[in-house]
C-alpha cells in the first residue's frame, strides 16, 4: 500500500488517499473471508469487522516497520558522520601541533571544543539506539539539527586552515597516488 498517490497535493489529500486503499483493503478481506465460507451462513458485517482488525494491524506493522528502517538508516548516516568527525579531528590535530604559534591558541581550543561536541554527538547517538518509536520521531529533528550544527562547526575550523597547512591524508597500503 502507498501512503499518498503521486497526484495529491497535501496531507488531507494523502490521508483521504490512505483511508481509501485501507478501505479497499477492508472490503477484499471481508469479501475472501466471505468466500471462504462458499458465501453462506454468514455475517457479513462480522467479516467486515473482523477484516477491518486484521487490516489496521498489518498498517499499524507496516508502520512501525517503515520507522525502524527509517531510525536504522538514519543511524548508519549518523554514525558514519561521526567517524568522518573522528578523521578530521585527527587530522587538524595533526596540522595545529606544527602550527599552534603560527594559529594561536585560539584555534587550538575550537577544535579541543569540537571535541567535546563530538563526544555529545556519540553519547546522542547512543541515546537514539535505545528510543521507542515515538520517542524517535520527537528526538529525530533535533538530533539532525545538532549534527548539522557541528558539521557546519568543523568545517570552519578546517577552512580556517590555509592550503599549506590543511592535513594531508597519508597513503593507504603504500600507495603514492
Amino acid at each position: 500500500m502507498t501512503s499518498q498517490s503521486t497526484t495529491t497535493d497535501g496531507p488531507s489529500e494523502a490521508r483521504h488517499s490512505v483511508s481509501q486503499e485501507r478501505e479497499k483493503m477492508i472490503a477484499e478481506a471481508a469479501y475472501y473471508r466471505a468466500e471462504w465460507r462458499g458465501f453462506s451462513a454468514g455475517d457479513p458485517q462480522a467479516d467486515w469487522l473482523a477484516s477491518e482488525a486484521e487490516v489496521d494491524t498489518l498498517l499499524v506493522q507496516k508502520a512501525a516497520e517503515e520507522v525502524a528502517a527509517e531510525k536504522q538508516s538514519l543511524l548508519q548516516r549518523l554514525e558514519k558522520r561521526i567517524n568522518d568527525w573522528d578523521q578530521k579531528l585527527a587530522a587538524l590535530t595533526a596540522a595545529t601541533r606544527g602550527a599552534r604559534d603560527k594559529l594561536g591558541a585560539e584555534l587550538h581550543d575550537q577544535i579541543a571544543s569540537l571535541s567535546l561536541k563530538r563526544d555529545e554527538a556519540k553519547q546522542k547517538l547512543a541515546a537514539l539506539h535505545d528510543l521507542s518509536a515515538q520517542t524517535w520521531q520527537e528526538v529525530r529533528d533535533h538530533t539532525l539539527v545538532f549534527f548539522d550544527d557541528l558539521h557546519s562547526a568543523i568545517e570552519r575550523v578546517t577552512a580556517r586552515l590555509s592550503p599549506a597547512e590543511k592535513p594531508v591524508k597519508k597513503p593507504k597500503n603504500g600507495d603514492t597516488n
